[in-house]
């Protein structure tokens, strides 16, 4: 209900002739505006890194190589700016997790789920439907 409340206020302050710069922050359709306006990023023919990943405004890049990784960040730094718009340097991380150890951390957890399983098979094996239930429901 609040973006309706919002939505409305700027249509009438749009509507009696007040300088409206941008539609309220944090409003549904201004979320969705910006994140069709920010497709122009990962469309960009310079991005060189492996993949990118983004949610509204929220941008992930994947290289093996570090430069690409560096020149793709100048690159959309350059990007937003060219659109009046900065990269918040509080959101911004570099590194990540090495894709080994996130292969072994799915193997854990691959193995977890598999014993909860199989405990929980042998618990309805055993007529045993409510522990069995709860075993799975622990999952």
């Amino acid at each position: 209900m609040d973006d309706v409340n919002a939505l409305g206020t700027y249509l009438r302050q749009s509507n009696s002739g007040r300088s409206i710069d941008c539609w309220p922050q944090g409003m549904y359709p201004a979320k969705m505006v910006g994140s069709d306006f920010l497709r122009f990023i990962e469309q960009h023919h310079g991005i060189k890194s492996r993949a990118i990943v983004r949610f509204m405004d929220d941008f992930v890049l994947y290289s093996e190589d570090q430069d690409s990784l560096t020149e793709d960040f100048y690159l959309i730094q350059k990007l937003l700016g060219q659109k009046g718009l900065t990269v918040n340097p509080s959101k911004t991380v570099a590194g990540g997790v090495v894709a080994a150890q996130v292969e072994d951390d799915i193997d854990e957890v691959k193995a977890n789920l598999l014993a909860k399983r199989r405990k929980a098979a042998l618990l309805a094996y055993l007529d045993d439907f409510e522990a069995a239930l709860e075993e799975i429901r622990s999952c």
